[in-house]
């Protein structure tokens, strides 16, 4: 019964950036259930054969216990409680001006943050499937293996489509972005995003690949013979194509942000590696060298566009964007504790926007995923998401050096980590749903694996 659930979470997290990156309402509903029908499967299974959990709730109860919190507050967000020192003013100016009785409620829109909490619960499913699936190392490397054979699929595709000069998404004509690679997505930032969780996986499988097979050979002979033979293999030279495919589509992307928080994250997992190697750092500092030197060649076969874009450094974060972080940051402080409600910054956006910020264009978005949960949850549930985020990153972390088995996973799992949480800054490819189910599956695996096998499920 298991195996039918855990084919379902796969098809799930490789087919979920199809639709647009997941980002239409259809494909939101439709990986909700998907999600409730492998967690379903899944749940049923256990209880019919009275199987135990890879990772009982007691491994993360502090975890469950802030998100349990937080799914709580949000659902007293979106009832028509009436309580005038929580309601949103906004509810009584409707009632004045429509002379009706309209019950008070904190999200100014509810049926938003329906939606929010939905896509929300969506996560938290990914995340506890990954977890218990991923405690299996061969299911484990059967999700690793399925994420990052999606991602370069999508990166070819994408390629092709540029190659072509195709300025389509699937069969749809291509409205914004036209020079840029975006693949099945429609905002550039967020293919970046997640074809840098490819280039991030793929690298630490090689590595990985690498010292099993080298760091055991003790002549220098048998050594450089051992990495000939183990770089010309078909394994090494398929993870060599798969990462060049998919860092050329990164390039193509013309996404800076996406471009350095990619290489941030791999500078960090060779960085991670060395640390955790008491021998032959020489090789890491090699492996350093050569991946600085393919990324400048493909930064100067990716022509121009690029190139461009990377010497204009101060329009990373572009003047209207910091003036939407002021503006963000001053509806913050007029709603600090109770928030406008999850998934309402479209609402209360344009009640705020001045002259300031040009009148071309809509902003449903903050650019900041951590100030736009900051609005719509409240300070206080807001810290308690941020939490329970990091608590799990915290558990990768330690598990990178703890364990010397499967360790690739939490190492994977926590540079991942970095990637989306610096993008997170300056962009929102968090929001975007393919992104974040693919984040939470590696977040999971890597969670699992944490812990060694001869630990007690407690």
């Amino acid at each position: 019964m298991r195996t039918f659930s855990f084919y379902i979470f796969i098809c799930l997290v490789c087919l979920a950036p199809l639709p647009f990156g997941g980002n239409i309402l259809m494909a939101w509903y439709g990986n909700a259930a998907l999600t409730s029908l492998a967690l379903g499967w899944f749940t049923a299974s256990v209880i019919w054969n009275y199987e135990p959990l890879g990772i009982s709730f007691q491994r993360i109860q502090l975890v469950v216990i802030l998100f349990l919190c937080v799914i709580a507050w949000i659902i007293i967000q979106i009832l028509p409680l009436d309580i005038s020192a929580l309601s949103h003013p906004l509810w009584q100016m409707s009632a004045q001006a429509l002379q009706e009785d309209i019950p008070g409620r904190i999200s100014i829109n509810p049926e938003q943050s329906e939606i929010g909490l939905i896509r929300l619960l969506t996560y938290a499913g990914v995340f506890w499937l990954a977890l218990q699936f991923g405690r299996d190392p061969e299911k484990a490397k059967i999700l690793l293996y399925s994420i990052v054979i999606a991602i370069t699929v999508y990166a070819s595709y994408g390629l092709i489509l540029k190659i072509l000069e195709s300025h389509t998404i699937l069969w749809f004509a291509k409205e914004h972005y036209k020079d840029s690679l975006t693949s099945t997505f429609i905002n550039r930032n967020s293919a970046a995003t997640y074809f840098g969780l490819g280039c991030t996986a793929l690298l630490a499988l090689m590595v990985s690949h690498l010292r099993r097979n080298l760091f055991h050979a003790s002549p220098k002979k048998v050594f450089l013979s051992q990495l000939i033979q183990t770089i010309t293999s078909m394994r090494m030279l398929i993870s060599i194509y798969a990462l060049f495919v998919t860092f050329a589509a990164l390039v193509l992307t013309g996404s800076r942000a996406g471009l350095i928080v990619t290489i941030i994250a791999m500078l960090c997992l060779l960085l991670i590696y060395m640390l955790k190697s008491k021998q032959k750092h020489w090789v890491y500092i090699s492996g350093l060298c050569l991946m600085l030197v393919a990324i400048s060649f493909i930064l100067e076969a990716s022509g121009d566009f690029l190139g461009q874009r990377l010497q204009n450094m101060e329009a990373l974060v572009e003047t209207s964007r910091m003036k939407t972080y002021a503006l963000t940051l001053t509806m913050i402080n007029d709603f600090p504790f109770t928030g406008t409600g999850l998934g309402t910054y479209g609402n209360i956006f344009p009640m705020y926007r001045d002259s300031s910020i040009p009148s071309y264009g809509v902003w449903d978005k903050a650019h900041n995923t951590y100030l736009e949960l900051i609005l719509e949850l409240g300070i206080p549930a807001a810290l308690l998401l941020f939490c329970a985020v990091f608590l799990l990153i915290k558990i990768t972390l330690r598990g990178v050096f703890e364990r010397k088995k499967n360790s690739n996973y939490s190492a994977i799992a926590f540079t991942c980590s970095v990637l989306v949480g610096l993008h997170s800054l300056v962009d929102f490819s968090l929001q975007i749903q393919a992104i974040t189910i693919t984040y939470m599956v590696l977040l999971g695996i890597g969670v699992s694996q944490s812990w060694g096998s001869r630990r007690r499920n407690l």
